[in-house]
């Protein structure tokens, strides 16, 4: 998988993580604790997890 490949399939999962965060300090702010904190947990693992998959496809 070329550097440009790798760059084009992680858009998405970026933009996801991108709005996910921001989802998540929406519900911070607006009182709900609870599903802030969910929504970090929810952004780290899907964020981590589709780059740390892509990052392996990458170096094999």
């Amino acid at each position: 998988m070329s550097i440009f490949q790798f760059l084009l399939v992680m858009i998405v999962p970026a933009m996801i993580s991108v709005y996910a965060w921001n989802f998540a300090i929406w519900l911070w702010r607006s009182g709900n604790r609870l599903g802030g904190v969910g929504g970090f947990l929810l952004t780290l693992v899907s964020g981590g997890g589709s780059l740390g998959y892509f990052v392996f496809k990458l170096l094999i």
